[in-house]
Formats: C-alpha cells, sequence, structure tokens
C-alpha cells in the first residue's frame, strides 16, 4: 500500500455519489497509499481513520503483528498526517515451557517452542494546505534523524508551478512537533501551463537551471482525464503513458501506465461498482498478470466502509484491513458499523 510521489493535475473526475469515503479517479489511481474523498471525510466528520491489519499466508493460520495504517485530517476533509508500521527486523525467541503437575503427578510435558517477535519503523508523512486547500507541504519522515520535504507553489489558477525538494532536521521535542533545524536544498522544479483547449494541455518542466526537460500532454474528453503523454528531451525515446477509461456512470473503470524507461512494462487497475455507484473491487495487473484484488466491505446506512480484503495472488497471502473511525466530535475511536 499506500508511498512518495504526488501527481498533480487537472481535476477532471466528477464525484458520483460523493459519499463514498474511497472514490478512484485519475488523480489516485497509481498513488500507493489508500487516498480518501474529502468530501466524504469532511461530511462524516471524521477526525482520523485507522486501519488494524492482519496478514494470513496461504494454508495457515492469520497472523496478527499488530501493523497499522493512521490518516489524520483537518476540518475541510483533507489529509494532514499520515503514518504506518513497518517492521526492520524479525528476532526468532526460544521459549521454554515448563511441565505441569497435579500433585506429584505430571500431567504435560514440558517443551521449547520459538516465537517471532518484531522491531518496528514508523514511517511518516505530514500535509499542509493554502486556503484553496492545494497541498504547499509535504514532509517525509523514516524515522531516522532526517526529514526529507517538498514545498510546493501555484499560480492563479491553482497549477503547480514550482516544487522545492529540501532535506531538513527537527530540533523540536517529538516528531509531531517539528521544529526546523538545517535545511539543505536537494532540487527545485519548476513548470509551465499551456492550455489549448478543454481538451489539450501541456505541462513543460525546467530543472534548477531553468532548463526544460520534461513534457506532459494531458487529453481530456466530456471534461475527464484520458490520457496523459510524458516525453524526456534528452531521452526523447523515453515514453510514458496513462491511459483512463470510464463507465456510463462517469466512474474510473480501468487505469493503464505503459513505460520503456527500463523495459517495456504495463500497470493496469480495473475499477467494479455495484448498481448504485458504491466500489466494491479493484483489481491491479502487471504485464497482464494479476497480482492483487482488493474488496471493500460497505455500510451504506453510514456511508463507510468496514473493512478492506486485498487477496496477493503472487505471494499467496491476505491481508485484512479493519476500519476504525474516530470523530471531531468526540475523543473516543469509535467503530459502531
Amino acid at each position: 500500500m499506500k508511498k512518495n510521489k504526488i501527481v498533480i493535475i487537472f481535476v477532471f473526475a466528477v464525484f458520483f455519489a460523493s459519499a463514498q469515503i474511497f472514490i478512484p479517479t485519475a488523480n489516485n489511481a497509481f498513488v500507493k497509499e489508500f487516498t480518501f474523498n474529502s468530501i466524504s471525510i469532511k461530511n462524516n466528520q471524521i477526525r482520523k481513520v485507522i486501519f488494524e491489519i492482519v496478514d494470513k499466508k496461504d494454508y495457515q493460520v492469520a497472523v496478527d503483528k499488530h501493523l497499522i495504517e493512521h490518516y489524520e485530517f483537518n476540518n475541510n476533509g483533507y489529509l494532514t498526517r499520515y503514518y504506518y508500521t513497518d517492521i526492520v527486523k524479525t528476532i526468532e525467541k526460544q521459549i521454554t515451557i515448563p511441565p505441569v503437575y497435579k500433585g506429584r503427578r505430571k500431567i504435560r510435558s514440558g517443551y521449547t517452542e520459538f516465537m517471532n517477535q518484531y522491531v518496528y519503523d514508523t514511517i511518516g508523512y505530514f500535509y499542509l494546505y493554502n486556503a484553496h486547500n492545494n497541498m504547499i507541504m509535504k514532509r517525509y519522515h523514516d524515522g531516522n534523524s532526517f526529514y526529507e520535504t517538498r514545498y510546493y507553489n501555484y499560480d492563479s489558477a491553482f497549477h503547480l508551478i514550482k516544487e522545492n525538494r529540501y532535506r531538513e532536521t527537527n530540533v523540536g521535542d517529538n516528531k509531531t512537533d517539528f521544529v526546523l533545524g538545517n535545511q539543505v536544498l536537494i532540487s527545485t522544479d519548476s513548470m509551465t501551463w499551456n492550455v489549448y483547449s478543454p481538451a489539450q494541455t501541456k505541462l513543460i518542466y525546467y530543472n534548477s537551471e531553468m532548463r526544460p526537460y520534461k513534457e506532459k500532454i494531458f487529453l481530456s474528453k466530456d471534461s475527464l482525464l484520458t490520457e496523459t503523454n510524458e516525453n524526456y528531451i534528452a531521452a526523447s525515446w523515453i515514453q510514458q503513458v496513462h491511459k483512463f477509461e470510464y463507465n456510463e456512470k462517469k466512474q474510473l473503470a480501468k487505469a493503464v501506465y505503459k513505460s520503456n524507461a527500463n523495459n517495456n512494462f504495463e500497470y493496469k487497475y480495473t475499477y467494479e461498482y455495484d448498481t448504485t455507484g458504491w466500489l466494491l473491487t479493484t483489481k491491479y495487473y502487471k504485464n497482464e498478470v494479476l497480482q492483487t484484488e482488493t474488496s471493500y466491505v460497505n455500510d451504506y446506512k453510514a456511508n463507510l466502509v468496514n473493512s478492506i480484503v486485498i487477496r496477493d495472488y503472487i505471494n499467496q497471502s491476505i491481508r485484512i484491513v479493519k476500519l476504525k473511525y474516530a470523530y471531531f466530535d468526540t475523543i473516543q475511536v469509535k467503530n459502531e458499523h
């Protein structure tokens, strides 16, 4: 699931059934982490969503490794903090179980068993927005003393026109209360937008020396993004293409990414909905081989998702995700649905 790159493009998608907490769009189709519908988050006054994760290998019992994903939102329904636990080391510990006696009679022999203990790391992101709900900062922290932060600037039409990437240190007392210490510029990207028509726009990327290095063409139909084409100026043979298809309700039905930057490969996502437009299943393919199938257990009355089941066909496992919600009108995490 779930993690670094931001893709900021025109929002062409029509938010059908905006009460849903997850709505696939061209903006978020290839984002690894789960992305939430800000309208639903705001309307439900959701303050945070916690994913409790249990993994199960085929033909084995389920193992609760106490993995979580944690999402926090502001009053407008936009993500302000996201972090998740990751296992960095597994330690196998030998445990000796002594025999059990009843009086002088041994009723169970002692034995030795092995138990896994896990060493965790916490990967986190922090987000800031301007008055127009445009993201102006994304800060990443992987558990060490350094942070990587991206700052974003926009033009009057809310197009992204500049991205500065820094390596930073936090001299605050904890990870949440960030106090900027050192700041080292890693890179600067600038962009110009050429809007030729409602159906075609070109985005040009410039490096820190203001030299163009990439062009990206956006194509749309009926206000829905249908295709993007990326070309690198110094290596014009490299092509990266995104294509999007929609159903009769203008919901995203298929998203395909093709690239020849290394070996030719293709990523594809397909989306299935029920008759009312609620998302039921997402399937992910790599080079036409089904990798994962994600199913959503919906609570239609509450406009929420109760749980998510992810079938991993390659690793022959199932991930079961239980969603818990906390709201702005209470300090207690609730999962009443």
